[in-house]
């Protein structure tokens, strides 16, 4: 059995009614691989590293045990909370951890969080809403995200988090999507800002800081949030990238899904339309997320079953 637990990041949840920080992700790994079990973890939303570390080790505790060897998949700023757990030995976990696949997570912080950091900007950020408004509230509370995020303070965690020799450690890169518009509507301007001063990005994070200056395991077409599967441009707050209609089609069918497979193919065609994609190259590139998913699982699994058969010669 392979155990990957998924690590979220700014909000910290892993579900909200029927809000699932990483859409879809969890179900693709066990469909995919079989003999994993993915479970999405939580911690303190908008909280700094340290603390979010310490309240990821009871949630590793809680769910997989205090024995099992687990890998973790983590987004954005999960990917430090991971790094600066196993760096720590947070609750002695350390020995635990097989791997840190990191996605689109800003080792060496991002432009947009060290704008609102040196210039105390976050309370002064426009009401969008319901959501906008809790998010803010989070934000203003627990200033210490913000400031770990930030280009000076992500260097600081990256100088004090070094590679632990026994845990495995993978890079994964957001690009931005293919086509005329690189991320959805809301990461737009954000995007253009980080270009601006770093260069290519996923809507927030530069494809440099993500790969931590190194060659990473994988880049992906996407947008920092279609990265675990949310298309910030769709109907609804579970709207899936335009990838997700592979992996769906392989599901076993019922007809209220079949419903919701052809929903979701008339809003993604009308999406493509609109952003002036290609009809084929955004689908077909969104595609291989899932793909490469699966990959990682597997990949991840291959090295769990060498450290086992290493251990039982050793023994």
């Amino acid at each position: 059995m392979l155990n990957i637990a998924l690590v979220p990041g700014v909000l910290g949840f892993d579900r909200i009614g029927p809000l699932h920080y990483f859409n879809g992700v969890a179900p693709h790994l066990e469909r995919t691989c079989p003999g994993v079990t993915a479970r999405a973890l939580s911690t303190n939303p908008t909280g700094s590293v340290a603390g979010r570390a310490e309240v990821l080790a009871g949630e590793l505790v809680r769910v997989f045990g205090s024995t099992e060897p687990v890998h973790l998949l983590a987004h954005s700023m999960g990917g430090l909370d991971a790094r600066y757990l196993v760096a720590k030995d947070v609750g002695g976990l350390r020995a635990r951890v097989r791997s840190v696949v990191s996605i689109g997570t800003p080792h060496r912080g991002s432009p947009v969080a060290s704008l609102l950091d040196l210039g105390g900007l976050v309370p002064t950020l426009p009401d969008l809403g319901p959501v906008s408004r809790e998010i803010l509230h989070e934000l203003c509370a627990n200033v210490g995200a913000m400031h770990d995020l930030s280009e000076a303070g992500a260097a600081a965690l990256d100088a004090a988090c070094p590679d632990a020799a026994s845990v495995r450690y993978l890079e994964v890169v957001g690009s931005g999507r293919a086509g005329d518009s690189p991320t959805a509507v809301v990461l737009r301007l954000t995007y253009r800002f980080v270009e601006l001063v770093a260069g290519a990005n996923d809507g927030v994070v530069p494809t440099t800081s993500a790969s931590r200056g190194r060659t990473p395991f994988a880049v992906w077409p996407a947008d920092h949030e279609d990265l675990v599967g949310h298309d910030l441009d769709g109907l609804t707050p579970t709207s899936a990238p335009a990838f997700a209609l592979g992996l769906r089609a392989h599901r076993p069918r019922r007809p209220e899904a079949d419903v919701r497979l052809r929903a979701v193919h008339v809003h993604s065609s009308a999406d493509v339309r609109r952003s002036g994609h290609s009809r084929h190259v955004r689908p077909r590139a969104m595609h291989a997320l899932g793909a490469v998913l699966a990959r990682i699982a597997r990949r991840v699994r291959h090295q769990e079953t060498a450290l086992d058969s290493s251990r039982e010669c050793d023994a």
